[in-house]
């Protein structure tokens, strides 16, 4: 019963996740080994730090300033995913990260190559999170950069640990931003700079590398195993800023439509799929059953760029990866979809 009961909650999670989340636009044990120097005995300030980052060091949140003191050994992520991924780039393996039941195992799959051949953190399950975990695992650094009920939890947080809240609001900060944030704070601030010029590097090459993409237009949704369909409709979406860097263009006849209620997306009825054709469709799925519904749909199988080749069915997981951009996440995004949206185009 149990198991029956998880089973839906992840499903449940990723139906809403679908609507909402995507509209959206890690750590434990870091390498033991502390500076050879005396750190001083003042705090330096996270944006004057270099090289090898000495602590003490202070880095200033949305929500308040911490002061790291020494290189941690146990830091915990509660927010939604990238506190997670930043954190294993840089090296650091999460005593305990939040599992919000969106990936088989726990682990988004870029996070889990990661960990390959590591210890692996604890998970902490739920939709929300759970103060009496956090505080179990003894934390001596929570990242929670990412979370979307910080408000609410910051001040029981900050009493189990110092807790480094977003830089400029939730939800806010862009993905170099919340890389450059929280690395100061693991003592990471070059590798952190480094990571974030080295996936601005691949953006850079994939757009020089495939010209056909420059000014093509694409649309991307997800659609409910109800069959009710989504179509992000703003350029300042996470997922549409990221293709965007691709010279990929967001369809002039969804940015004419209205936002809905949820941000940066619009519902498209059925009988109006013809809105979301464009050079190239992306949709994507939070079932098995959900794309064969769909995709034999009278209207849909009608479209021109389903009639030429160019509609890409995107997983789950990769959504994600574009919904939730980071330093670690991107890498896996344009493996997984870059390949087919040029063949898609050509």
């Amino acid at each position: 019963m149990d198991e029956r009961r998880d089973d839906e909650t992840a499903r449940s999670t990723r139906r809403r996740f679908l609507v909402g989340s995507l509209a959206a636009t890690a750590s434990a044990l870091v390498a033991a080994c502390g500076d050879d120097a005396a750190p001083s005995t003042e705090p330096r300030s996270a944006a004057t730090s270099s090289g090898a980052d000495p602590f003490p060091v202070e880095v200033v949140g949305a929500l308040g300033p911490i002061t790291v003191e020494r290189r941690l050994e146990r830091v915990v992520t509660v927010g939604y995913l990238r506190d997670t991924d930043i954190a294993v780039a840089l090296g650091v393996v999460p005593v305990g990260i939040a599992d919000r039941g969106l990936f088989e195992g726990g682990l988004a799959p870029w996070v889990a190559d990661a960990l390959a051949g590591t210890s692996q953190p604890e998970l902490l399950p739920g939709e929300s999170v759970n103060l009496e975990q956090v505080a179990a695992l003894r934390p001596d650094l929570i990242l929670a950069t990412d979370s979307f009920t910080l408000e609410e939890d910051y001040g029981a947080l900050s009493a189990i640990a110092p807790t480094l809240s977003y830089k400029t609001g939730r939800n806010d900060d862009s993905w170099q931003t919340m890389a450059t944030h929280i690395g100061p704070a693991l003592g990471k601030t070059a590798e952190a700079d480094a990571l974030v010029a080295d996936a601005e590097a691949e953006l850079a090459a994939a757009r020089r590398d495939h010209p056909e993409l420059e000014g093509k237009t694409f649309t991307f949704g997800p659609v409910q195993p109800d069959g009710r369909t989504f179509t992000i409709n703003r350029t300042d979406d996470a997922s549409a800023a990221l293709l965007g860097e691709l010279g990929l263009v967001l369809s002039p006849q969804v940015t004419a439509l209205p936002e809905g209620t949820i941000p940066n997306r619009t519902e498209i009825s059925a009988e109006q799929l013809d809105l979301i054709d464009a050079d190239v469709v992306l949709l994507t799925f939070s079932t098995d059953e959900s794309p064969r519904a769909f995709e034999s749909r009278p209207l849909f199988e009608q479209l021109p760029s389903v009639q030429r080749g160019s509609y890409v069915p995107m997983d789950f997981d990769t959504a994600l990866a574009f919904a939730f951009a980071s330093v670690l996440s991107i890498p896996y995004g344009l493996r997984q979809t870059l390949p087919r949206i040029v063949d898609a185009i050509a």
